[in-house]
């Protein structure tokens, strides 16, 4: 019997690698899976398998002339393989998709992840809320990371009838047992990196960007630093705005008190080794990377913005912080380092919470029966 095909569009293979690995994997036990993305490889290999990928200079920002040239590709490619269903992630996708159903047959599923309008004001924030609805307008199906984006869209007037969210929320849920605390990776990171093994790190880890709070987060850094806290700030991500180059310029006493590196297959590790994880985002859909921390027994400091709702749980996971101010979340970082039994209760709290609402076999379950269901 011949698989259907699934061709799933996304902008670069840091996302399946973070988000679809797993789906991927119990998928093509019913359906073909292909990939459109701007990974520069005929192959995908996932877990043991390879699969086809169709290459296509895919890009974040909607310039004209990359936009176009993306459509004819996707045209071409749509009508070479004939999917029966589309899946798409990133808004610029989901209107490409879009815009493709006008003139190809096929069914097609957006997973919505954040609002790139949500921090936005003015023109632009009326252009993306366009894209945003004629995405949800037009798609057959959409799946949404979290439950309070469902209500932010329809205080904003956005039609959600359409949309479910995915299980209690994430994309992909998270592998419980990959995740772990570690004294022992602690001590051996410090002596290598020349830190003390009795002071605190902060770990942030997400793609390095303005949107991400990362100046906040510096900010706030320094501020800790001058008040005498004894504290390393960790970064793991991928560098969009040449933020290494930035810290290479700043003050030596806090400059040796932070370490960069790049996204990392083994990002488990890093949780491992820290004190607190901190995402100080001004906007984000669902914070996967704060359910990853929780598991790994962090207590979490975020933003209180509403895409972080269902990923803490405000003075039982972490602490919220108001977004954009520097000194709350200095002030809340302060409150963790001076009240070391909280930061254990908040830990304890994570573990369970994560535990009981984001295990990945949980949610891979849920969409392989809703595209099965569709299908």
């Amino acid at each position: 019997m011949i698989k259907k095909k699934i061709l799933i569009i996304t902008i670069n293979k840091t996302v399946i690698d973070v988000f679809l690995n797993n789906h991927v994997q119990e998928l093509s036990k019913k359906f073909q899976i292909e990939f459109l993305s701007s990974y520069k490889s005929n192959k995908i290999f996932i877990k043991k398998k390879y699969y086809k990928n169709n290459f296509v200079d895919l890009q974040r920002s909607i310039g004209l002339i990359n936009f176009f040239k993306n459509i004819k590709e996707i045209f071409n490619i749509i009508k070479k393989n004939n999917p029966k269903i589309i899946i798409s992630l990133h808004p610029k996708n989901g209107l490409l998709v879009a815009i493709s159903k006008i003139f190809y047959n096929f069914k097609n599923i957006h997973i919505i992840t954040g609002q790139l309008w949500a921090d936005k004001k003015y023109i632009p924030r009326f252009f993306f809320k366009c894209i945003d609805k004629y995405i949800i307008r037009t798609s057959d199906h959409l799946l949404i990371d979290s439950l309070s984006q469902i209500k932010f869209l329809k205080n904003e007037g956005f039609n959600t009838k359409k949309i479910k969210c995915i299980n209690n929320g994430s994309i992909c849920g998270i592998d419980t047992k990959k995740f772990y605390k570690s004294k022992k990776n602690k001590i051996k990171f410090c002596k290598k990196n020349n830190w003390k093994v009795d002071e605190n790190i902060i770990l942030f880890i997400g793609r390095i960007n303005k949107h991400k709070g990362i100046f906040l987060l510096l900010e706030a850094f320094k501020i800790l630093i001058d008040n005498n806290y004894k504290c390393n700030l960790l970064i793991v991500g991928n560098d969009e705005i040449y933020f290494k180059n930035f810290i290479s310029k700043i003050n030596p006493k806090y400059k040796k008190r932070i370490l960069i590196f790049n996204h990392k297959i083994d990002i488990n590790y890093y949780y491992s080794l820290s004190s607190i994880f901190c995402l100080p985002s001004y906007r984000e859909g669902f914070g996967m990377s704060v359910i990853e921390a929780s598991s790994s027994l962090l207590p979490v400091v975020v933003s209180d913005i509403y895409g972080l709702n269902d990923s803490c749980i405000k003075n039982k996971t972490g602490l919220k912080f108001k977004s954009g101010s520097s000194l709350d979340l200095v002030n809340k970082l302060k409150y963790l380092f001076n009240n070391p039994k909280k930061m254990k209760l908040f830990a304890r709290n994570g573990k369970n919470f994560v535990d009981e609402k984001f295990n990945q076999s949980d949610v891979s379950k849920f969409i392989f029966d809703f595209i099965k269901k569709i299908n």
